[in-house]
């Protein structure tokens, strides 16, 4: 059945709007990986066996954080948007280059601020108004305000970019109903405001939506870009007008598609066995590190892909602190080959009364009134 699988497969992503060569074909199946998942029975309670305190960057305090919704880090600064909502940019010392928090209703400023990229390729960060349905463009050096494009024609929930193209997350299509030319989940753009191409049309579960175990569906990862479907367990990774099947995750007790099909209520999901929601998905050196729900919980996995074989999966990770690494907390992305977490202040707090004298100076300064402080972990040789 697998192998019936995958050959189907094959031949519906590489006759999907657009002409593919021998060569993709190839790339596909070298790339394709099926990694299974079984759950541990104990605890991981010791994180600095795999991964060890790189370097940290604590953000100022000048302006206080809301809940964080989106970071990249780039070329030695980091994007935060957060919920209020606001991006904020800092160097890599934690001091704050530029602010782009002009809400209002005028010409140069926003409603909502729902997500933002990043265009090397012109050097400027691109920000999707969904209360203007609209997308921002700010200069990437200083963050003023260079124009804005219409995307009054759909309504993504999420945005990404490599290579100079976009990719949006488009997961239902309510708010255009009779434009069947958007019923599909991916939609990719050239320039961001035209649709060039799309893929996986939408179905019965495409149209289920529920607000437990559904993450970001864009994972940068040292420069490339991956993508997860929501309730699905095929990993692609994005380039130019094209999705390269990348990771099979077999995770146990997957979720049935019958029950989204016959729209079972959410919290009843949340309280069944069943596995979904894969998100957070990184991957470092030969580690790979990813989230998924099961029995209400989140579970984390780190996974050897050189050796091929898991090396935690569970819903319990931490550590006791040690210099070398002080504190573990859930990653959110990779950087020049380390993971990295916004850790928060209650976190480090609680760390510090175990042991105060493994951390640095600067950590141990940290109060609970304290924006997140961003750690960078390497994986161990």
């Amino acid at each position: 059945m697998n192998r019936i699988f995958f050959v189907v497969l094959l031949f519906c992503m590489l006759s999907c709007k657009g002409k593919h060569t021998e060569k993709d074909v190839v790339e596909v199946m070298n790339k394709l990986r099926t990694i299974k998942i079984e759950l541990a029975d104990t605890a991981f309670r010791n994180v600095n066996q795999l991964l060890e305190m790189s370097s940290f960057v604590v953000l100022a305090n000048d302006e206080p954080l809301g809940g964080v919704k989106r970071i990249i880090v780039d070329d030695e600064r980091v994007f935060v948007l957060d919920d209020t909502p606001k991006i904020v940019c800092y160097n890599m010392k934690g001091e704050i280059e530029y602010q782009i928090n002009n809400k209002g209703g005028g010409p140069k400023e926003f409603f909502r601020l729902l997500d933002f990229t990043i265009n090397k390729a012109s050097n400027q960060l691109i920000a999707y108004d969904s209360g203007k349905r609209q997308l921002n463009v700010y200069n990437l050096n200083d963050g003023q305000f260079l124009s804005s494009l219409s995307t009054s024609t759909f309504a993504p929930m999420g945005m990404a970019s490599v290579d100079g193209v976009f990719f949006f997350d488009n997961p239902d299509h309510f708010n255009y109903p009779d434009n069947k030319e958007l019923h599909y989940s991916l939609l990719y753009s050239t320039i961001g405001n035209k649709i060039d191409n799309r893929f996986f049309e939408h179905d019965e579960i495409s149209n289920y939506s529920m607000s437990f175990g559904e993450g970001h569906p864009f994972f940068y990862n040292n420069g490339s870009l991956l993508y997860n479907k929501r309730f699905d367990t095929m990993v692609y990774r994005l380039v130019p007008n094209k999705i390269i099947p990348y990771l099979n995750i077999e995770l146990p007790n997957p979720l049935p598609d019958e029950l989204l099909k016959d729209r079972i209520q959410p919290i009843e999901l949340v309280k069944n066995d069943y596995s979904f929601g894969i998100t957070n998905l990184y991957q470092c050196d030969d580690i790979l590190y990813f989230w998924f729900s099961k029995s209400g919980f989140y579970q984390t996995v780190f996974y050897d892909l050189k050796k091929n074989k898991i090396i935690y999966a569970g819903n319990k990770v931490s550590n006791n602190p040690v210099k070398e690494l002080p504190v573990f907390y859930p990653v959110v992305g990779v950087y020049q080959d380390c993971f990295f977490s916004l850790v928060s202040p209650m976190t480090i707090q609680e760390k510090l009364s175990i042991d105060a004298s493994v951390f640095p100076k600067e950590l141990q300064e940290i109060s609970e009134d304290s924006n997140p402080v961003l750690m960078f972990y390497k994986v161990k040789k």
